[in-house]
C-alpha cells in the first residue's frame, strides 16, 4: 500500500481558467485538519469533545476537516471491501465520469454507521443546522483523464433534503489534483479549500442554496477513491410545501 504524501494540487490541466482571482487554487485558504472528536466504529460511535469547541471554526469555514474519524479496524475492513469490489461507470449521473463501488457494501456500511443518533446530534449542535434524519452515500473513484473538473454546484437539485455533505478518503495510492473548494454564491468569496492528503481524512461541509462547491480534476496517480455522502434533514411533504 502506498500512503499519500502532501502535494500541491495541480490545476494546469483544466479546460478553462478560473474566472476570478479569488478562485485561484494557489491562493491560501486551506482549512486546518484536526484530530476528530468523533470515532465511528462498526458497533458504536464514541465522542470525546463537546460540539461547542468547533462552532467558531464552522462559522468561518462552513466545514470541518478531521483525521481519524473512522475507527482503524473498521477502516481496514472498508479498504478490504473496496479492494474486493468492482468499480463500474456511474450511469445514474452525468456529474463527471466517475466509477461507483459495486455491489456497494463498503459505501452502505459507512452510510449506516454515520446515521447514529449521537453523531447526528453532535453535528446539529456544532453546525446549528436543522435536525438530521438520515444519511446516504456511496464510494466513487476518478482517475486522471476521466473528467474535467466538477464545476460549481450545491447538491440540492438532486435532493433538497441534503443538509451536510461528507467525504472520506479511501485512496490507497497518492494522486495529484482533486482540490475541493467551497464559496458563497452571491459574492464568490472562497470560504475554504481542502485536499484529501491522508488516508482516512474526512471533510464535513455545509450544503445550502447560498453556497456552492467544486472539485478540481485528478491530474496524476490515483485513482482518487472517496466516500461521498450526505446527512439529510426531514423532507417537507408536498402538501405542506404548496400550502406555504
Amino acid at each position: 500500500m502506498t500512503l499519500q504524501k502532501p502535494e500541491e494540487a495541480t490545476m494546469e490541466a483544466t479546460a478553462s481558467p478560473p474566472p476570478h482571482p479569488e478562485e485561484s487554487p494557489r491562493k491560501p485558504a486551506r482549512i486546518e485538519e484536526v484530530h476528530s472528536p468523533i470515532v465511528v466504529g462498526s458497533q458504536r460511535t464514541e465522542i470525546d469533545q463537546a460540539p461547542g469547541a468547533f462552532t467558531d471554526s464552522y462559522r468561518r469555514h462552513h466545514a470541518f476537516a478531521f483525521s481519524g474519524l473512522v475507527e482503524p479496524s473498521f477502516f481496514a475492513r472498508l479498504l478490504q471491501l473496496c479492494n474486493a469490489a468492482q468499480f463500474i461507470a456511474d450511469a445514474k449521473t452525468d456529474i463527471a465520469h466517475r466509477q461507483s463501488e459495486t455491489p456497494g457494501i463498503a459505501g452502505r456500511s459507512l452510510a449506516l454507521v454515520l446515521q447514529r443518533k449521537n453523531l447526528m446530534q453532535w453535528l446539529e449542535s456544532a453546525t446549528g443546522c436543522e435536525p438530521l434524519q438520515s444519511t446516504f452515500g456511496r464510494i466513487v473513484q476518478i482517475s486522471p483523464g476521466d473528467a474535467p473538473r466538477l464545476n460549481w454546484h450545491d447538491d440540492l437539485p438532486e435532493d433538497s433534503s441534503r443538509r451536510l455533505g461528507i467525504t472520506i478518503n479511501l485512496s490507497e495510492n497518492a494522486y495529484e489534483g482533486g482540490l475541493f473548494e467551497l464559496r458563497e454564491k452571491k459574492t464568490g468569496k472562497i470560504l475554504m479549500r481542502h485536499r484529501h492528503e491522508k488516508l482516512g481524512s474526512a471533510l464535513i461541509f455545509d450544503v445550502s442554496d447560498k453556497l456552492e462547491h467544486r472539485v478540481w480534476p485528478v491530474t496524476g496517480g490515483g485513482p482518487r477513491r472517496i466516500y461521498t455522502g450526505w446527512f439529510r434533514k426531514a423532507s417537507v411533504p408536498d402538501a405542506q410545501r404548496t400550502s406555504r
